[in-house]
């Protein structure tokens, strides 16, 4: 969200300026997780990646939801917060990370 528009929604906010340094080791570690699943995967911004891991669950037999636990790690790697969607074109994928953060 646009920060003047969260100024307008709430006047008391306080807008804090970004650390892009420190956000783009972030996003490092956060592709290099992705880069487990597939390497050739097309990183969208500095926290939105595409990936294909057809080959991946084929070769493994891995249920999609098991995949999604695995990259969710817990083990503190990345401290980005982000989520995951899964579909069969970009716009399937969008549409379930919507879905999945409006379902919390």
């Amino acid at each position: 969200m646009p920060g003047f528009i969260g100024k307008k929604l709430c006047p008391e906010l306080e807008i804090v300026r970004g650390d892009y340094k420190k956000y783009g080791a972030e996003s490092r570690v956060f592709s290099g997780i992705f880069e487990e699943y597939d390497p050739e995967l097309s990183m969208g911004s500095l926290d939105e990646a595409y990936l294909d891991i057809t080959e991946y669950v084929a070769e493994r037999a891995v249920p999609i939801k098991r995949i999604a636990r695995n990259v969710r790690r817990s083990d503190g790697s990345c401290r980005i917060k982000w989520s995951l969607g899964s579909g069969v074109k970009r716009s399937c994928e969008r549409s379930g990370t919507v879905l999945i953060k409006q379902l919390g």
